[in-house]
């Protein structure tokens, strides 16, 4: 049987009465000391915990009759239990909490249960599962006599925040981003908000307001808000992230100066941006023109005036900046121009030139001319020697104290061929021989030939002629070009008229035939004579024929009769031979 919480039994005796008989109880119940026994009737015994006891009374009568009975017992003990209230708790704590405080105070033992909305058996509670609200959390102790007790506590569960805001997703730097708080609560009220901005810097509102962040440099940062409740509960994290772009810096460098008219202005940009995105520009040069969106550009101002340029610089995020300067540095170019004398010259002569350039407002302070064979000049007036033939394009640029360049002035030199004529070998040939004279030239520039004297000539005016040889003649060559340029040279034309060998002469002293004349023989140079006597022994010879044979051999007149002859004219003729006689 379960007993109740105090363990209170109550014994009620049915045997046999008798007048003054005695009773003696054992309730079986070693561990209560003096209180395990009574005298009593229909006695009672508090047991305090559950057990098999063996109850037995002992009845005694008058006559010292004894009798007794055993009854063998298990007693439960119902379970007294407390439990204390449970504090209040936020439902953003997270995990368990143990809300296992309640106890048995009658010492019975056994198992004890947790059971309701979030808590498990052991008294393990979560407020997040739970959720917001009260919550009855029942205790159930079970003795190990199956006798059962229950009590029941509730635990409040007070809603944490749901935080939430909005933020400027990209902005540049310098421009503040407006947070917008829009947190909200199921029951209760919010009032803190916690920030963190992401940049090393927090903030602790009390009220939930807009307001403006600067940041103070650029980059991505996630900014996280907490929000707390009147009860103490804190919220989860709430983020958004802001990307703050870096500003562009616009910078420029303009021309040192710009020479007019039609110079050209070209300014350097040197924009950069921290982040290293991609910019594009937009330049204004200030003059009414349309703007440029090249990186560097070069523009032709109208007119020499003071002009503001403004460049803004644009980054791919759209953040801009724009930088802005004066530019009046404009100076008159100078103007080149130049006279040559003479302009059409022969191979090997000078060209001079005289500088007549101007520099409006200025001076001249270079020159720098290009003579169109690979050669230059910075001589204000130079002269030039062309070292070939040929039409050349002569050019001065010349430079101010400004550093403006002129146009290029331009103009045309024609240098002629100066002919260099050899009019050949010369001829040394039989009379009546038919030869073509063999000149050359320098180069086929060469616009005329002349040959004179001109008789007897083919044609006097070609470069080769034919001629028939029948008298000697020195012939000369003139060649021109360009009806300018002329050069000569000459060759001779020799005849070679017919040996005539005499076949007797008379070296007796009278002055008539005492030598043997060989007449035309002076016109063989080089001609070897030989005479022989009739057993073939030299007796007369000589290298050329400047003096006659007087028939004499070692100043010794020969004796009269036939000699024989041979004569080497050479210059490709065949000898000569035959006999001479020698009459006394």
């Amino acid at each position: 049987a379960c007993l109740p919480t105090s363990g209170l039994a109550q014994f009620t005796y049915n045997g046999s009465l008798s007048a003054g008989q005695t009773y003696l109880w054992n309730f079986g119940d070693p561990a209560s000391g003096v209180n395990n026994s009574s005298t009593l009737a229909s006695p009672t015994h508090n047991y305090s915990n559950t057990g098999n006891h063996a109850v037995s009374v002992t009845v005694t009568n008058t006559n010292g009759c004894v009798d007794d009975s055993v009854i063998n017992i298990v007693f439960s003990v119902t379970p007294a239990l407390a439990y204390p209230a449970l504090a209040a708790v936020c439902e953003s704590v997270a995990g368990t909490m143990s809300v296992a405080t309640a106890t048995v105070t009658n010492a019975v033992s056994g198992t004890g249960v947790y059971s309701g909305t979030g808590v498990d058996a052991a008294g393990n509670f979560s407020p997040s599962a739970a959720g917001p609200g009260t919550h009855t959390i029942t205790y159930t102790f079970t003795s190990t006599g199956n006798c059962a007790a229950t009590i029941a506590q509730t635990i409040k569960v007070n809603p944490k925040p749901v935080s939430s805001f909005t933020i400027n997703t990209s902005i540049c730097l310098g421009q503040q981003a407006t947070i917008t708080n829009s947190s909200t609560i199921p029951s209760g009220s919010i009032v803190g908000w916690n920030w963190n901005f992401g940049d090393g810097n927090t903030a602790n509102n009390m009220n939930g307001n807009p307001f403006n962040r600067l940041y103070s440099n650029f980059g991505s940062y996630v900014v996280k808000l907490v929000t707390i409740s009147n009860d103490g509960c804190i919220s989860d994290t709430s983020r958004n992230t802001i990307l703050v772009n870096a500003v562009p810096v616009a910078s420029f460098e303009k021309p040192a100066s710009v020479c007019m008219p039609n110079g050209t202005a070209t300014f350097m940009n040197s924009s950069i941006v921290a982040d290293g995105t991609s910019l594009t520009y937009i330049w204004d040069f200030g003059d009414l023109s349309p703007v440029s969106t090249a990186t560097s550009p070069s523009h032709v101002y109208p007119s020499i005036s003071s002009y503001q340029v403004k460049l803004r610089a644009t980054s791919s995020s759209g953040c801009f900046k724009d930088s802005m300067q004066t530019f009046d540095a404009f100076f008159d170019k100078p103007q080149a121009f130049f006279d040559v004398n003479p302009a059409v010259i022969c191979q090997g002569k000078d060209n001079v030139f005289t500088n007549n350039s101007i520099a409006p407002n200025s001076s001249i302070r270079s020159s720098l001319w290009i003579f169109g064979d690979g050669t230059t000049s910075s001589v204000n007036n130079p002269t030039k020697r062309y070292s070939k033939p040929g039409e050349y394009e002569v050019k001065l640029v010349v430079t101010n104290n400004e550093n403006c360049i002129s146009d290029t002035f331009k103009t045309k030199v024609t240098v002629y061929l100066q002919p260099v004529i050899d009019a050949g070998p010369s001829f040394v040939v039989p009379q009546g021989t038919n030869i073509q004279f063999k000149p050359t030239t320098n180069d086929i520039l060469v616009t005329s030939f002349l040959w004179s004297p001109p008789s007897g000539l083919s044609n006097p005016t070609s470069l080769t002629p034919g001629l028939i040889a029948n008298t000697d003649q020195i012939y000369t060559l003139t060649a021109t070009v360009g009806g300018l340029c002329t050069a000569s040279d000459f060759m001779y034309v020799k005849i070679l008229r017919p040996v005539v060998v005499p076949n007797a002469f008379s070296p007796n002293g009278d002055n008539v035939n005492d030598y043997w004349r060989i007449d035309n023989l002076s016109d063989y140079p080089g001609a070897v004579v030989e005479v022989f006597n009739r057993y073939g022994q030299i007796i007369y010879t000589s290298a050329g024929y400047s003096k006659p044979w007087d028939g004499t051999v070692k100043g010794k007149p020969l004796p009269i009769g036939t000699y024989y002859y041979i004569i080497q004219l050479k210059n490709g003729f065949k000898p000569l031979n035959g006999s001479i006689t020698i009459i006394r």
